[in-house]
């Protein structure tokens, strides 16, 4: 369509298209304005939206130009281009999320057993206490065993006698045991180990294992790396603080942060001031000099440093991560089997009939993704994109969780609370989401 007006005010004036596109030309100075609407793009950007047409082709449609009315019924919505990488492929968001915990599933390996007489020492739950006190104490399992053997009469007997100081205590998970190799995985015969399992994970206290008359250790992480450290916020520093989204940032400590009773130095070791502080103390003059507005002091002195190779960041990605441990399953005491971590997994069975979009070809969102994903002026361009398609918001009050783990009870996620980098306990669920990196062209 063409349209002719005679000049830019009567162009500004007039409804612009919504059904198809419109070329308009201006009398005044003959300019020529391009009006489109889902305009297919082959040099795809932030916030631009994948589909899959009807014989399952990418197709990229420009997301300042989005209509969602007047897309084919037949094309699928996959997500959100968040990453141009390089000159042939995109990291794309998918249009889903999950709600979900990172593990779920306590394993303790018995790698000795040196008495028939064995004790196991684990945190199973007493429903006879509150709050985290039913988790806080040693539980002692004795076990009369028949031999020290790895069989399947000391396994019936360690079940046996799990169940019991379950019932005891009223802990209704499912407390079992099962011959295992070196890898943990279970076998039925030429075990090297017995690991000793609760099917669900409910607190972090629960990583505490002993025995006496034999070995027992932690093992529901397997060769899983972990790193405590967050890594650098702005500027090289280190601290609590480890911004992700600004607003969410500013939000929270503009009321919770720290008022100050002695002048404030750039790039200071303590907590965010308040947003009163920052506004109105007499401490916050070169604060205000410097960085002129509350948003920008903390994105320039409290934003997390992205990219870098400390803490967080210098463990695999997550790619890596979900390849390697999204698949993996456990079993369980009913006979079936289950994620051992259900985000991963999540992320890892997200598919599309396409190349470079089918099973195992998505991962959970990583730290730097996170950071990619959660800037805020990216997050608002495809949130706009999302709202327009009418799916969940990217919102910066949700907890989500991160591919790479922190603690033995903790993985990285993004703390809507307060809109940091953080440590999360692993038996929380929080919303887990799906990337990929696609090549287009």
């Amino acid at each position: 369509m063409i349209k002719i007006f005679k000049d830019k005010a009567a162009y500004d004036a007039a409804p612009k298209p919504t059904i198809e596109s419109q070329v308009s030309m201006l009398e005044s100075t003959k300019d020529v304005i391009y009006d489109g609407v889902n305009v297919i793009t082959t040099e795809p950007r932030l916030a631009d939206i994948l589909y899959l047409d009807e014989n399952n082709a990418l197709v990229f449609v420009s997301a300042a130009t989005f209509k969602k009315a007047n897309i084919p019924a037949a094309w699928t919505y996959v997500g959100e281009v968040v990453e141009r990488v390089g000159s042939d492929k995109v990291r794309v968001l998918n249009k889903d999320v999950s709600t979900v915990k990172y593990c779920d599933v306590l394993q303790y390996a018995l790698t000795a057993i040196a008495s028939t007489d064995l004790t196991l020492k684990l945190r199973i739950r007493d429903t006879s206490k509150s709050g985290n006190e039913q988790y806080g104490t040693d539980i002692s399992v004795a076990v009369s065993l028949t031999s020290t053997a790895f069989d399947a009469t000391t396994v019936a007997e360690i079940t046996a006698a799990l169940e019991a100081k379950a019932t005891e205590l009223g802990d209704t998970r499912a407390w079992w045991c099962y011959l295992a190799n070196d890898n943990n995985e279970k076998v039925e015969s030429g075990a090297t180990r017995i690991i000793v399992q609760c099917d669900e994970w409910f607190n972090y206290q629960e990583y505490n294992c002993g025995a006496t008359g034999g070995t027992l250790t932690f093992a529901s992480w397997g060769d899983m790396p972990a790193n405590s450290n967050s890594g650098f916020r702005a500027n090289g520093l280190t601290g609590n603080q480890k911004i992700m989204n600004v607003a969410r940032g500013a939000a929270y400590y503009g009321t919770n942060g720290r008022t100050p009773t002695g002048n404030v130095p750039l790039n200071d070791a303590n907590t965010i001031v308040t947003r009163a502080a920052f506004n109105s103390s007499e401490y916050c003059a070169l604060l205000r000099e410097t960085y002129g507005t509350y948003e920008n002091y903390i994105e320039k002195e409290y934003k997390v440093e992205c990219p870098q190779k400390l803490g967080a960041f210098s463990l695999p990605d997550g790619q890596a991560l979900t390849a390697k441990y999204g698949p993996m399953l456990a079993p369980t005491k009913a006979g079936s089997t289950k994620a051992k971590y259900p985000a991963l997994n999540w992320a890892y069975n997200v598919a599309y009939n396409a190349d470079g979009l089918r099973t195992g070809s998505w991962h959970l969102w990583d730290v730097r993704e996170g950071c990619i994903i959660m800037d805020d002026a990216n997050n608002a361009a495809i949130n706009t994109t999302r709202a327009a398609q009418g799916l969940t918001q990217i919102s910066n009050a949700t907890y989500r969780w991160f591919a790479q783990r922190c603690y033995v009870f903790s993985a990285w996620f993004f703390y809507g609370y307060t809109g940091n980098l953080d440590g999360g306990d692993v038996y929380n669920a929080y919303q887990a989401g799906a990337v990929t990196l696609l090549k287009f062209k």
